[in-house]
C-alpha cells in the first residue's frame, strides 16, 4: 500500500512565484485540483521545485489527473536535482520497489 504524504506549503518564499504556489495550495486543499494545476505547472516547468514535487504528488495519487508513475517520478527527480529533500526521499522509495522507474511497473 502507498504511503501518501500532505502536500506541503512553501516555507521559503520565492519572488514573483510565491502567491500562484499558495494560490495552487488553497486551491488543492479546496479540492479543486484542476486550478491547483494550472498555478503549479507554470512554476514547475520554470524550475520551481516545491511545484515540481506537488505534481508529482498530483500525478501519484490521480488527484485531478491520470494517476502515472512514471509522471511522477518524472516531476519528482526534477525537484530532486535542485535539492528537494522530500522529493529524493520519494525517488528512493519508487526505485526501491520499482514504481515509475525503468524496469520498474
Amino acid at each position: 500500500m502507498r504511503r501518501l504524504w500532505p502536500l506541503f506549503s512553501a516555507r521559503k518564499r520565492v519572488p514573483g512565484s510565491a502567491k500562484p504556489f499558495e494560490d495552487g495550495v488553497a486551491a488543492y486543499h479546496r479540492g479543486d485540483y484542476g486550478t491547483a494545476l494550472k498555478f503549479w505547472r507554470p512554476l514547475a516547468e520554470q524550475g520551481n521545485s516545491p511545484a515540481q514535487y506537488n505534481l508529482g504528488r498530483m500525478y501519484d495519487a490521480g488527484d485531478g489527473v491520470p494517476q502515472d508513475d512514471a509522471e511522477a517520478v518524472k516531476w519528482w527527480l526534477l525537484a530532486a536535482e535542485h535539492g528537494k529533500v522530500s522529493a529524493q526521499g520519494e525517488l528512493g522509495q519508487r526505485y526501491m520497489l520499482g514504481w515509475g522507474v525503468q524496469g520498474g511497473r
